[in-house]
């Protein structure tokens, strides 16, 4: 299987991945060459079946089990994941209930029980992991906090000068470009790479009309970890 999404040496966590969709989300990911944490609330036995048919697909894994409802649960997840793989990268609040009952039938304990199961773990899981996940590098961590608002814009004026010779005798198209570069609202995340697109009311793109432009991540991740961009060298412009 391909690789396209750079998924190979990642490390998955899905909470209820003994079966149906958790087992599903494990088992693509494992194919794909991550690493898998699964979990269970209780049966060991799904649990490690999963195990056998990721490691058959040629990944490593490991079963945690316990209800992630609690907060116990996700520190010792962390805890083992961290142990087996060093970090996680993906995780999946996937465990759930069905409450078989109506509305008369349940009582508050059965209303906190599934609130948590349902609610409370995807909050815990996230306290527990994106905390890490913050202190990753740019390349690693796509947001905008991340710091590729601010390096975004020379990478893409790069990229667009390359075809445009005459674009620096304009600096009202170099400013419309940087100033698109910069909003995270106009980045897109695709299978090929980051596109970003451009504003075609303002003035300088008005003129250059650039359309969208795409950077691999093969080439865009290696560029945005350098800490001078002008050294490196422009990847191809993708159009979609």
């Amino acid at each position: 299987m391909t690789d396209e999404f750079g998924i190979a040496g990642k490390t998955l966590l899905v909470t209820g991945s003994g079966r149906n969709l958790g087992k599903a989300i494990v088992l693509e990911f494992a194919a794909r060459g991550a690493n898998v944490v699964i979990n269970t609330r209780s049966n060991a036995e799904e649990a490690n079946q999963v195990k056998e048919e990721a490691e058959a697909l040629g990944a490593k894994a490991i079963v945690v089990l316990g209800d992630a409802a609690y907060k116990s649960t996700v520190v010792d997840l962390k805890t083992k994941a961290e142990e087996a793989f060093g970090h996680v990268d993906i995780y999946v609040s996937n465990a759930a209930r069905r409450l078989h009952k109506d509305f008369w039938e349940t009582s508050d304990d059965d209303w906190h029980r599934y609130l948590n199961q349902q609610l409370t773990a995807s909050w815990y899981l996230a306290k527990a992991f994106a905390p890490g996940m913050r202190k990753m590098t740019a390349s690693d961590v796509f947001a905008p906090n991340s710091g590729w608002n601010t390096r975004l814009p020379p990478l893409f004026w790069k990229v667009y000068a390359q075809g445009h010779e005459a674009a620096d005798e304009v600096p009202s198209i170099k400013e419309a470009v940087l100033e698109s570069a910069a909003n995270p609202d106009r980045w897109l995340l695709t299978p090929a790479g980051l596109q970003i697109s451009f504003d075609s009311d303002e003035g300088g793109c008005y003129a250059c009309n650039p359309g969208p432009l795409t950077v691999p991540w093969s080439t865009l991740k290696p560029m945005l970890a350098s800490p001078d961009l002008a050294t490196c060298k422009s990847p191809p412009v993708a159009r979609p």
